[in-house]
């Protein structure tokens, strides 16, 4: 999951632009803003604020122009770089109360009816900061802890309670921003609603690639073995790609993936994450993004290794 970027703190420049010639997505009606957004008098920060509109709700425009721009400051965490991200000040109505609101906390309805059918919103989330294009990853972060997997250089991953954050940017393949109140050196963040999953502030983890687009470069089978997966080939292609991919542990063996997720790509992530001493994982399936589902050996059902109990949507953006 190297291809997100992560990010910090934010700060905003106002841009005094009449904007009536930048487009405006009138299609983004969906408030993301983390505790609400503040419905203003004026196009402006400065300006009164008359209400907050939950998040989760749903605005109403009442016009298509942009009455002014600003700019969400955001930070690189690997090079340190300063962007800014552009949004606009766009007119709407919410409960009969019309005003103003920057439209970088507006975003699409996730859609619920994922094209998985699956939900695995209850207890758990599992999030990446950065840069996406699925809204499926939308979830209040009122309602949840968040917890952040920090990595080492040695295996290590530290967990901290932190914050999150969502933005939209007019970027195609980085339409939804994830955010994290710290992010260095921020490898995964999982959403519980009861707090840490176990009692150490400090996991061990590793990673193991499950295809390689190399055929001189094959999947390791000591490294699948450590693992305790096995990966079954697809028939019928001219191109080697894993198609099931079992966890074996304990004389059972139980299959982690349907068809329709693609094909296993990665395990992105496997130590003892919940504190039962027994593996968890966190595996990314599909070429260039699809999904990544995390597994809980603590959340097994009767006769099963393993349970999966949240899923992430890494689609392909562009």
């Amino acid at each position: 999951m190297k291809f997100f970027l992560l990010l910090s703190p934010v700060f905003f420049f106002a841009t005094l632009l009449s904007g009536q010639n930048i487009p405006v997505d009138t299609n983004a009606t969906f408030v993301i803003a983390n505790g609400g957004l503040n419905l203003r008098s004026k196009p402006g920060v400065d300006s009164k604020k008359i209400a907050n509109i939950p998040f989760g709700s749903s605005v109403r425009y009442l016009s298509e122009k942009s009455f002014k721009t600003d700019s969400l400051y955001v930070r690189h965490s690997h090079n340190k770089e300063k962007e800014l991200i552009e949004g606009n000040w766009v007119q709407v109505e919410y409960q009969n109360i019309r005003g103003y609101v920057l439209d970088f906390y507006l975003g699409y309805p996730p859609d619920n009816k994922n094209f998985f059918a699956e939900n695995f919103t209850e207890e758990f989330v599992l999030l990446f900061p950065g840069c996406g294009c699925a809204f499926n990853n939308l979830h209040d972060p009122s309602g949840w802890k968040w917890f952040g997997y920090f990595e080492d250089s040695h295996g290590n991953y530290t967990i901290e309670e932190i914050n999150i954050s969502y933005y939209r940017s007019r970027t195609i393949t980085c339409e939804l921003i994830i955010s994290a109140s710290k992010n260095d050196r921020l490898s995964f963040i999982i959403g519980n609603k009861k707090g840490r999953l176990s009692r150490n502030a400090v996991v061990q983890g590793k990673s193991i690639r499950l295809y390689h687009y190399n055929q001189a470069n094959p999947i390791n089978q000591s490294d699948l073995e450590r693992a305790s997966v096995e990966l079954i080939e697809l028939d019928g292609l001219k191109e080697w790609k894993p198609g099931e991919l079992y966890l074996k542990r304990d004389n059972k063996k139980q299959l982690l993936n349907k068809p329709e997720y693609d094909y296993p790509n990665e395990i992105t992530f496997m130590g003892d994450l919940d504190g039962d001493e027994k593996d968890d994982y966190i595996i990314h399936f599909g070429d260039k993004g699809r999904v990544v589902l995390l597994y809980l050996t603590s959340k097994a059902k009767p006769g099963k290794l393993i349970e999966k109990v949240a899923m992430f949507f890494a689609p392909f953006c562009c």
